[in-house]
């Protein structure tokens, strides 16, 4: 297996020669306080002018801007100190960036307004300057390290910081998982070593899955390779829902992983090769995680790197409880598997009523459930018209009162409703016609206060007044005042018979036109008895 690693770092050495593109996107100006060692003697602290570009491709160029060497108030000029294209790489919790950089680098002369003797030139002459910068920017701060070895020429060890380093705390969305890791190349195994896997939950439901400081071991020797992570992966629930899957084919760029534990990581080395193709899948909860990575760098390498981060699990069946509940009282109760169809009770029918489910059902079961069910009532037309004309129209719930509506009165009608009210609504529109009936009354005719005729007439009808025949003796004086149309009451008329003699007696009729019976002429004035005048038979009573 120390063979396998040698041949593998030696196979990668061969394949060197990525070139990032460049394209500046934004740029920062970071002050800082800036400190200078040498040989172990530390100047105080001054202000620093870092100015920070970053790059489209996710890089970096950084420029410590007029170095100058403070030994109490005197300074030495030294220049600009500038790194382009440094790699960036997300902190273990993401809330900064860290770098790492190991180069020789030929330093730049500093603004002339400041000194127009640098010592830039002077120091690029001796073959350049051999740094090892590393650090942590963010948008708000920058510390960065910078180990300038210059031993070789000026036996002098020059280590500049800038600003101060910080620590993260783990975010909310974050969560470590530890289990052991084995590694198989070729058919053989390493022995089991703990590592660390961080899982980051996204809004959007999927996550983001880092194996941090991925190192191949063999006994106590160790390939620092670097950081896998591979980001929105989509999970997928188990059959039951206790758990998730994920699964994803991939040709991802591997990223550093902690200076701390190594400052040779292969991660840069095997993305010079094209990138790293990968196949993950796994099994994820709250507690546990189980995860493979398939790496076939068969075609570069020519050897196949199956990575296992603890044990998959089988799903226990789990037994859910659904209660179905109507207006209150549980008239089902089901235990089922989890991922079981859920089979939703008939209620029965009530008039009046339409049922609904106030809960959402799902077509399976993956938890405890308590689907809320009511009888809801209908609504009816409850309708009164009266005469054709509608004088209440209301939707109105089943077994509400109904109110019948108040109707005004008429002269000489009775109103009723035609149809029967029920008390409350029914299971049905309601329809009551109603209608204004004449009222009928009695007018009768008294003839020399008898009753001659009587006559049941509706009020409003037009009334005639019956004829009455005068004969030799009575002559009819007419009837008192006769209505036009029947009110609304009784009436009663009355009317007399006027006879001869009366007659006689209130008319200015002459003596010599009176006569008895046998023909003898008298005086009309005191004649008493049975008289003929013009003709006609009078009976005279009195003067």
């Amino acid at each position: 297996m120390k063979r396998t690693l040698l041949t593998l770092a030696m196979t990668i050495a061969t394949f060197l020669g990525f070139q990032a593109n460049i394209n500046a996107q934004t740029t920062k100006t970071y002050t800082p306080d800036l400190t200078v060692t040498i040989n172990d003697i530390s100047t105080e602290p001054k202000a620093a002018n870092v100015i920070v570009i970053f790059n489209e491709d996710g890089t970096m160029d950084l420029t410590l801007k007029n170095f100058i060497l403070y030994i109490g108030e005197d300074g030495l000029p030294v220049g600009n100190i500038a790194v382009k294209n440094i790699k960036l790489q997300n902190s273990k919790y993401r809330s900064f960036k860290t770098f790492h950089r190991t180069e020789t680098i030929q330093l730049e002369e500093g603004d002339p307004e400041i000194s127009d003797l640098w010592l830039a030139t002077d120091l690029n002459e001796l073959g350049g300057v051999p740094i090892v910068m590393k650090g942590q920017i963010n948008d708000e701060k920058l510390y960065v390290t910078i180990d300038i070895d210059m031993t070789a020429t000026l036996a002098q060890n020059i280590y500049v910081k800038v600003g101060e380093p910080w620590t993260e705390e783990k975010p909310e969305n974050c969560k470590e998982y530890t289990d052991n890791l084995t590694v198989s190349i070729n058919d053989f195994t390493t022995e089991p070593q703990p590592a660390t896997v961080l899982v980051f939950k996204n809004e959007d439901g999927t996550m983001d899955l880092t194996l941090t400081n991925f190192t191949l071991y063999v006994g106590e020797d160790g390939l620092p390779v670097g950081n896998i992570a591979v980001n929105n992966l989509t999970l997928t629930p188990s059959k039951y829902g206790t758990y998730n899957t994920f699964e994803r084919t991939e040709t991802i760029e591997l990223e550093e992983g902690d200076p701390e534990i190594s400052d040779m990581w292969l991660a840069t080395d095997l993305n010079a090769l094209g990138g790293v193709p990968i196949i993950l899948k796994g099994q994820i909860d709250d507690d546990k995680l189980y995860v493979t990575i398939d790496i076939d760098m068969t075609a570069t390498l020519t050897q196949v790197i199956y990575v296992k981060v603890g044990e998959p699990w089988e799903e226990n069946i789990p037994l859910y409880t659904v209660n179905f509940v109507v207006d209150g009282e549980t008239i089902s109760t089901q235990e089922l598997e989890g991922g079981s169809a859920i089979t939703v009770p008939e209620v029965e029918a009530r008039e009046g009523y339409t049922f609904e489910w106030i809960d959402e059902i799902p077509s399976t079961i993956s938890d405890n459930l308590t689907i809320n069910g009511q009888y809801v009532p209908n609504k009816y037309w409850v309708q009164f018209f009266v005469d054709g004309v509608a004088v209440y129209e209301m939707e109105q719930e089943y077994g509400t009162p109904i109110t019948v509506p108040e109707v005004e009165e008429r002269e000489g009608y009775t109103f009723a409703w035609e149809d029967e009210i029920p008390a409350t609504v029914p299971a049905e529109p309601v329809l009551v016609l109603g209608y204004y009936t004449a009222n009928t009354y009695t007018i009768t005719f008294m003839l020399d206060g008898q009753e001659y005729a009587r006559y049941d007439l509706e009020y409003g009808t037009a009334i005639t007044a019956p004829d009455v025949t005068s004969d030799d003796r009575y002559t009819f004086s007419g009837w008192d005042e006769v209505p036009e149309t029947m009110p609304a009451h009784d009436v009663v008329v009355s009317g007399g018979m006027v006879d001869g003699v009366s007659k006689i007696e209130n008319g200015k009729k002459k003596a010599e036109n009176a006569y008895t019976i046998s023909g003898m002429r008298v005086n009309l004035k005191h004649a008493r008895g049975i008289i003929i005048v013009d003709g006609k038979k009078i009976l005279k009573r009195y003067n």
